[in-house]
């Protein structure tokens, strides 16, 4: 699994993990790898009722990622 998560991470995708359990979970250590080998954030719960917060909050993250802030010549054209 760590050598897809490299591979898609060459190709600029980024891997986030949201998990339903606990930090300390026999798989959660896996779990974090991953994020840091995908350069996403890693979030872990075990209330159910937190995932769609937790999804929203790692999307404001990576749609903020997604912009590109920098200047930009504007010309006004009569028309």
């Amino acid at each position: 699994a760590h050598s897809l998560v490299q591979e898609l991470s060459a190709r600029g995708v980024t891997l986030s993990v949201i998990a339903l359990g606990g930090a300390e979970d026999g798989d959660a250590e896996f779990l974090r790898e991953c994020a840091r080998l995908g350069g996403g954030g890693c979030w872990f719960t075990t209330r159910a009722e937190e995932l769609p917060q937790l999804f929203a909050r790692e999307a404001l993250v990576a749609s903020r990622a997604a912009y590109v802030a920098e200047t930009t010549a504007v010309r006004a054209r009569a028309e």
